[in-house]
């Protein structure tokens, strides 16, 4: 809803503007050269709500489709996907990642396993006390893995995991424990006891699978 009310809000800056000029322009000219000149003003419109926003549409408007699903990337390469289902008074999301089974290269299997400790670790300002006194130890803590990695020595591998352990402690003292679930649990836990927090985490998922699907595969 946010997303389409930002998307009406710069049409609403561009588009009627550069609309006007146009049929102003053209009033002299032939029903198919207004025609050209307005998807041209719309074209140009939308490429600058783009580039204002971050995200731009990726598929086209399918009437067969029954979903009508709305695709988009944004500038950071994610995508979402919109459909609108009026028979259901509630709201579903789902963040989908393309790791695991088939999306693993054949040299680094296991690949969802890791996002999910990926995704747990938080940000700079999510999970920690200081981010700048805990990358320290965090950017050290890759570098030793990398090093364990090469090592072919077994004495010297352990010596490098107790390294390892060593700054994990020292970055575990600026780590937030479960910052986010206490978040999530704040706010879009059905247990509150709120209606529309519930209706916000209820899960049609045969929905969001239906479309990822065939946009994955091409079709149903």
């Amino acid at each position: 809803m946010i997303t389409r009310f930002v998307k009406r809000q710069w049409y609403s800056v561009f588009l009627a503007p550069l609309l006007v000029l146009a049929l102003a322009a053209c009033s002299e000219q032939s029903p198919s050269q207004v025609s050209v000149a307005t998807e041209s003003a719309q074209t140009a419109s939308t490429q600058a709500v783009e580039e204002m926003v971050g995200y731009r549409r990726i598929n086209t408007p399918n009437e067969e489709d029954p979903l009508d699903a709305h695709i988009y990337e944004l500038d950071n390469g994610l995508r979402v996907y919109l459909t609108e289902n009026h028979e259901e008074p509630r709201f579903y999301a789902e963040i989908a990642v393309r790791a695991g089974s088939k999306h693993d290269p054949a040299d680094a299997t296991g690949l969802a396993h890791y996002l999910e400790h990926l995704l747990f670790k938080g940000n700079q300002n999510l999970g920690t006390l200081d981010y700048q006194a805990e990358r320290p130890h965090l950017d050290r803590i890759v570098e030793l893995y990398e090093e364990h990695f090469l090592e072919t020595d077994t004495a010297r591998r352990a010596e490098i995991y107790a390294e390892i352990n060593s700054e994990a402690q020292q970055a575990a003292e600026y780590a937030v424990p479960n910052e986010i679930d206490k978040l999530y649990n704040e706010d879009v836990n059905p247990d509150t006891g709120k209606p529309v927090l519930q209706d916000g985490c209820a899960r049609p998922q045969d929905l969001i699978d239906d479309i990822t699907f065939r946009d994955e595969f091409g079709h149903d």
